[in-house]
């Protein structure tokens, strides 16, 4: 392990005790866990570097809090004593654009993943039409399938920006805004949107018998939705 200016050794590793069989941190309170330490992780400058604690670090502009301030952060790279680096951290902002277009991408691969799982497909909760709605959690049992209801946590937020399509027999086709086919014969598809209780029913083609037909958009930063169809 690495060593920091103070002597605490970086360990990351999870031992028994302190996570789960899934890598979670189980300890109370979180840090004291190695791999929940933010120690482990963060770098500490030497005195004549300000002795600064990036894992201490605080950023607050509320009231008294801003106190805490004092230990700011200290950005690498800093050599110690014999020139070797003892501070190689880094800042990087990442804004809610950055970050949506891939989360929504994952919320609807979990969704979707667990509706591969399921045989036959269960029906929509119609808010779209009698073929595409809502996903009801509920429904899943499978073992690798997050939107169990034990674990409701992330679904419970995610489900209203959901929507689900279910394919007719003769199966779905994916294209894009200048109607190129991107994929065909699809079972169904789910489309996370940047607003809850939405129906893009200006993309999607529904038949009696299920939906034959749904538009993409290129994910960027200002449209973040995402679809996802499984075969």
């Amino acid at each position: 392990p690495i060593t920091r200016a103070d002597g605490h050794e970086q360990r990351r590793a999870c031992v028994p005790g302190e996570c789960d069989g899934g890598g979670r941190c189980i300890a109370e309170p979180a840090y004291r866990a190695a791999r929940c330490d933010p120690r482990n992780y963060l770098d500490v400058a030497p005195g004549s570097a300000g002795a600064e604690d990036n894992a201490a670090f605080v950023d607050r502009n509320d009231g008294a809090a801003r106190a805490g301030n004092r230990d700011g952060f200290i950005q690498g790279p800093i050599a110690g004593a014999h020139g070797v680096p003892v501070v190689n951290d880094r800042l990087a902002a990442v804004g809610y654009a950055d970050l949506m277009p891939r989360v929504m991408a994952r919320i609807a691969l979990e969704a979707a993943h667990c509706l591969r799982l399921s045989s036959p497909l269960p029906a929509p909760i119609a808010a779209c039409g009698a073929h595409a709605g809502r996903l009801d959690a509920a429904a899943f049992a499978g073992s690798t399938c997050n939107l169990r209801a034990e674990e409701p946590a992330w679904w419970t937020a995610w489900k209203p920006f959901i929507v689900y399509a279910r394919a007719a027999p003769a199966g779905l086709e994916v294209v894009d805004e200048e109607g190129r086919p991107l994929a065909s014969h699809r079972r169904l598809a789910v489309i996370a949107l940047q607003s809850p209780d939405q129906c893009p029913l200006e993309r999607m083609q529904c038949a009696a018998d299920g939906c034959t037909r749904i538009e993409t958009r290129p994910r960027v930063r200002g449209r973040p939705d995402a679809v996802v169809s499984i075969p």
